[in-house]
């Protein structure tokens, strides 16, 4: 099943985000929504949610895709998962667990639930705006194939209003998840615009979704990841938010070898090429390569060449 919607769960972390000044939740086309945040809820710039979440901001990394993964843990699984445990270490972990109830006071004497009713037209404004613009199951069923991986799980396509660093893909044990931020591109619409360029939010679907396969697999090759030259990801890092992170890096490449395959079966070459050309300059230099190593084993799972296209980096 393919839903599309605006999860409350992480408008709520987003909504304290903004009131922290947070820069994940910087403003991109949203300000009419942002201004009302601000009016909204002014008595509570102060709760301990808003504090903690400045906190740990700039103590224990929740930033970017962090608030995110956990609020889509507790929303489906009611604690942190093993993955976000791999990813952020222990000690963050348990600082992230006392936001997260922090957070229950800030729901229930904030009225955050009237705040999130007041908005639903314009919510369903933005969904049925990415409905009419993106061919969503052709995306999906794409990745499914390219990768020769069965999606058992309902894919969850969340519009994020408030939370706007980034886009993220983060898989439960019940869904896939692809949360989008807005365009940053002036649009006509009264609302947060997602999907004004095609080839950008297809292949952002292809990619975030691709997360969700890619991040879990990843995850059982550090030993052979931790043996790569870092030389190899030298300009990736300095063109990207990764901090010499090399499980981020391997996964970035991977995902974007699998939006060139996109692209290259619905689009031209010179949009294949241009793509290229753009992932080469941020530092993604191995895509082709991943590609036709993927583009060659479409009925084989990718977990099971998954160490061929790690001895690319190694080249």
């Amino acid at each position: 099943m393919i839903n599309i919607q605006v999860l409350s769960d992480l408008e709520l972390v987003g909504i304290v985000g903004v009131l922290s000044n947070s820069q994940s939740t910087l403003p991109r086309n949203n300000d009419k929504y942002r201004n009302d945040i601000y009016s909204f809820f002014n008595g509570f710039k102060n709760h301990d949610a808003v504090k903690q979440f400045k906190i740990l901001e700039n103590t224990f990394s929740f930033n970017f895709d962090k608030p995110i993964s956990l609020m889509l843990d507790y929303k489906d699984d009611k604690k942190p998962s093993q993955l976000l445990y791999n990813y952020v270490g222990s000690e963050a972990i348990e600082k992230y667990k006392e936001f997260y109830q922090s957070l229950s006071s800030f729901k229930s004497i904030s009225n955050f639930q009237q705040f999130f009713a007041k908005h639903k037209p314009e919510y369903k404004m933005a969904v049925l705006q990415f409905k009419k613009n993106v061919p969503i199951k052709r995306c999906i069923n794409f990745l499914a194939k390219t990768t020769n991986t069965k999606l058992n799980k309902n894919c969850i396509i969340n519009l994020m209003f408030s939370l706007t660093s980034a886009n993220y893909g983060w898989q439960t044990t019940k869904n896939y998840y692809c949360n989008i931020r807005p365009s940053n591109k002036k649009s006509n619409s009264s609302v947060p615009f997602f999907a004004n360029d095609k080839i950008y939010i297809e292949t952002l679907i292809v990619h975030e979704f691709g997360h969700s396969i890619i991040n879990k697999i990843t995850d059982n090759f550090k030993e052979i990841i931790n043996s790569i030259n870092n030389d190899i990801f030298i300009k990736c890092f300095e063109n990207n938010p990764y901090n010499s992170d090399k499980i981020t890096a391997i996964n970035e490449t991977i995902i974007r070898a699998i939006e060139i395959l996109y692209v290259k079966e619905f689009y031209t070459k010179n949009d294949v090429i241009n793509l290229i050309n753009d992932y080469n300059a941020d530092g993604f230099n191995k895509i082709k390569e991943i590609a036709e190593i993927i583009n060659n084993n479409k009925t084989t799972g990718i977990d099971e060449y998954y160490a061929k296209i790690l001895n690319v980096f190694n080249q």
